[in-house]
């Protein structure tokens, strides 16, 4: 199926302090765990992203995906998703982590064909009781009402932030997605430099 016009944003600019090595370099199925997310996203997104920070180690990046350096201080998520939202070419952003090796293109494309057209700034699936910020569609329009959040001290989670009055989202429950992704595997992440997730 071709891309859409979606832009597909890797937030990799996380420190790894439990991973214990850069993430996006962990060899994970014979190539690096970021190549498993780009890969991913290339069957849905007509433009592709990497955010990082300057001092983040990454694999070389195939053209044509971009690299977008964290333009705000914090070391926090929502840094890195202002900068995507920012960079961003299209009016749909998909933001992911760098650590998701599992995500199913026919979710992502369900997700923005389905509902790119509603009032939205935000959608974003809820999983066991708590939402998945980290896959999500955002607005890009969506910058103006997430940056004071990344002013305020301390900065709230993204869980707070999306549940947060101030933000138009829409939930997605699993009797939505699960019909694409009965697991849920899409949302797992991996928190250690394992080849299978427990």
């Amino acid at each position: 199926m071709n891309p859409t016009e979606l832009t597909g944003a890797v937030l990799a600019g996380g420190q790894s302090r439990r991973f214990g090595q850069p993430k996006a370099l962990f060899e994970f199925r014979g190539q690096p765990l970021l190549y498993h997310v780009l890969d991913a996203l290339e069957e849905v997104c007509a433009e592709r992203l990497v955010v990082a920070r300057v001092e983040t180690p990454l694999p070389p990046l195939p053209p044509p995906v971009r690299l977008a350096f964290d333009e705000f201080t914090p070391q926090h998520p929502l840094s890195g998703i202002l900068t995507a939202l920012k960079q961003a070419a299209h009016e749909w952003v998909f933001l992911c982590a760098v650590d998701m090796p599992f995500l199913k293109p026919a979710l992502i494309r369900w997700m923005f064909e389905t509902f790119h057209d509603v009032s939205a700034e935000v959608i974003v699936p809820e999983c066991g009781g708590r939402l998945q910020p980290l896959h999500a569609l955002y607005r890009r329009d969506a910058y103006e009402n997430l940056l004071p959040f990344l002013q305020g001290e301390p900065i709230p989670s993204l869980q707070n932030i999306l549940r947060t009055p101030a933000l138009k989202v829409r939930l997605l429950s699993p009797a939505e997605w699960q019909r694409l992704d009965p697991d849920g595997k899409s949302f797992i992440n991996l928190n250690q430099p394992v080849e299978e997730p427990p």
